[in-house]
């Protein structure tokens, strides 16, 4: 909420405030006098609902999408360091052994989160190909899904932060 947006519902409050102090000018306080003023303060008291509702749910979403992109961090080392770098090192110490294995390498190390979800999973596919040798060589049977299982957290973490800011 901007400042503006804040003296305005402020200023709402206020006016809350003043109808509080003074019943005598709506409705429930005693007077039937006035049944436009009570309609028109009961639309008023929606307003700074609906206000101050919006305002909690935004400050909610600002945390949010600073707090998902927190995990980010640990989403890609976990990509790049637990899976990635484990089946390339097994690839690199099967080159010349096993032909073509060498297309199973790391990315560069500057590479950005939405590249590196594509290159991870293009890894895995490539990785399909040499899968029983790779078993063979110490990597568990479900090497390939738990990669592709680490990308997903790391896209639905990516995509959670943007909602997070459209929302917002």
């Amino acid at each position: 909420m901007d400042s503006h947006q804040e003296r305005t519902l402020q200023a709402f409050r206020r006016v809350q405030g003043w109808f509080a102090a003074n019943k005598e000018f709506t409705a429930n306080g005693g007077s039937t006098r006035t049944p436009a003023l009570a309609t028109q303060l009961e639309a008023l008291n929606g307003v700074v609902s609906r206000a101050s509702d919006h305002a909690a749910q935004q400050n909610t979403q600002a945390s949010q999408s600073q707090l998902i992109a927190k995990d980010e961090r640990e989403l890609r080392r976990e990509v790049l360091a637990q899976h990635m770098a484990t089946i390339a090192k097994v690839a690199r110490a099967l080159r010349g052994t096993i032909p073509g294995i060498g297309v199973l390498s790391m990315p560069k190390g500057n590479i950005q989160t939405a590249p590196l979800i594509t290159f991870a999973t293009a890894m895995a596919r490539k990785a399909e190909i040499y899968e029983s040798v790779l078993v063979e060589h110490g990597l568990p049977e479900d090497f390939i899904k738990q990669l592709e299982d680490a990308v997903a957290k790391l896209k639905d973490s990516i995509d959670a932060r943007g909602k997070a800011r459209a929302a917002r």
